[in-house]
């Protein structure tokens, strides 16, 4: 993160602990700013992160986007055990404003693949200004593998966060019974449950056409209309789905 902001390569400088430093502070000019993401397998629902392991399936690192720099250790089939620190990757964001450096960030995160039979990828978001030497450490969430936009999203857009109102308590400001996750609205709610129905009508109609059987055809009335109860939460859902010629209803 420092090395976006100054170009100079910090850990490179502690190798010549006890020689002349070869710079000079106008040699270390400040420019714009950086969000360091830092990605972990854990669970931020448990006491805002306990370690989760298992197998990385899909890893995707979201370099494709400008800006972005992604320091990890680990691959596409590596496994998070319980004998080392849960850390996937430091995923670090640089932009001219904060505002641009946080609009990055998001992006990254939304981009950012991964799946496997863990639990969920707790973060920390470091926060580096070109006007101050304070650090600020923050839980984030960046899980692909279990519903998106957790408290990665909750953090970057929070006004506190944006307006940069921050102290060392800000986490149980925020969130002063624990991380509950994205709470949908009841529009988002309705959505996925449409989403599921049609899905599920989808995977019914595939299930009733058998290849290579042409000779043993099912004689049946054309199925064209379903009725589904979506379990969410708490909540049944009644959903109704009708096909037509391209699309479903």
């Amino acid at each position: 993160m420092t090395f976006l902001l100054i170009s100079v390569p910090i850990s490179k400088r502690f190798l010549w602990l006890g020689h002349p430093l070869r710079l000079t502070q106008k040699d270390v000019p400040l420019r714009g700013w950086a969000i360091e993401s830092r990605v972990y397998s854990e669970d931020p629902y448990r006491n805002f992160g306990l370690p989760s392991t298992g197998r990385l399936t899909k890893y995707q690192e979201p370099l494709h986007i400008p800006k972005v720099r992604c320091d990890s250790g680990v691959e596409e089939g590596s496994e998070i055990s319980i004998y080392y620190d849960p850390m996937i990757c430091k995923l670090v964001c640089y932009g001219n404003t904060r505002k641009e450096a946080i609009n990055t960030s998001i992006k990254a995160l939304d981009s950012y693949v991964i799946r496997g039979r863990v639990e969920n990828y707790l973060g920390k978001t470091t926060l580096s200004t070109p006007e101050q030497d304070t650090i600020l450490d923050l839980p984030i969430i960046s899980s692909p593998v279990s519903p998106f936009s957790h408290q990665s999203r909750d953090i970057l857009t929070e006004p506190n966060f944006v307006e940069g109102n921050l102290t060392t308590d800000y986490l149980n400001q925020v969130y002063p019974e624990g991380f509950k996750g994205r709470q949908l609205g009841e529009k988002e709610t309705l959505n996925l449950a449409a989403v599921a129905a049609t899905l599920c009508a989808t995977m019914d109609l595939r299930s009733r056409n058998f290849l290579n059987s042409s000779s043993n055809k099912i004689k049946a009335q054309p199925l064209d209309t379903w009725s589904f109860v979506v379990a969410f939460l708490d909540q049944e859902l009644l959903c109704q789905v009708k096909k037509l010629e391209t699309k479903f209803k």
